[in-house]
């Protein structure tokens, strides 16, 4: 199998996609932009300090042993898959359509700029998710859930974890509008301020 080695990564394939899913050695991803798929695999930590821009197309990012992290840029894309042995913190305002599966060894943090929408299994320690504005929902025809000692929400729209969520405690959950909802597979804590124009726990 081939590998890429670098302190500092950048790519560039404007007119087709990246399929980089060995086990690659890169310390930082400094920027990349496709037209089309997106798979990055790497060993140890993945710091991302670049954009990643590949509107209306999926991004696969994990690292086998390590964290990923955000330290500036942005994520743009239609869907967003995460896996990271250790902890997931992806706090810059992502442009993400779709989160797919995103499963954290550690804590795992998730903000987006606009509306976003859970398809897949999200996992994790401490699992933080938020939107500056618009929705953030699961949708009503998949079958994933959230997993995780600690759940904290916001969202600048409606707030709906409508499945059957495995959490052990609900931690500060905001709705800028409209409904807060939540529901769990079983008994849950209330360890935090929950808020919305109407909140509805089950």
């Amino acid at each position: 199998s081939t590998r890429i080695g670098a302190s500092r990564l950048s790519l560039n394939a404007a007119n087709g996609g990246i399929d980089l899913n060995e086990a690659n050695l890169v310390d930082s991803l400094g920027g990349l932009t496709a037209g089309g798929a997106v798979a990055f695999r790497n060993t140890g930590d993945l710091a991302l300090d670049g954009d990643i821009a590949a509107t209306g197309q999926e991004v696969a990012l994990r690292s086998n042993t390590g964290s990923i992290s955000q330290s500036s840029g942005t994520i743009t894309a239609l869907g967003l898959a995460v896996q990271a042995n250790g902890v997931i913190a992806l706090g810059g305002a992502n442009q993400v359509t779709n989160l797919r599966d995103m499963t954290a060894g550690g804590n795992l943090l998730f903000r987006n700029a606009g509306a976003l929408m859970l398809w897949g299994d999200v996992t994790g320690d401490t699992v933080t998710l938020s939107t500056d504005s618009g929705s953030l929902l699961q949708m009503l025809f998949t079958s994933g859930i959230i997993t995780a000692n600690r759940l904290n929400a916001s969202a600048g729209g409606a707030l709906n974890f409508n499945h059957a969520n495995r959490v052990v405690e609900l931690g500060d959950s905001a709705s800028g509008s409209g409904v807060a909802g939540f529901t769990n597979d079983g008994g849950f804590a209330l360890a935090g301020n929950v808020s919305g124009d109407e909140v509805v726990l089950q």
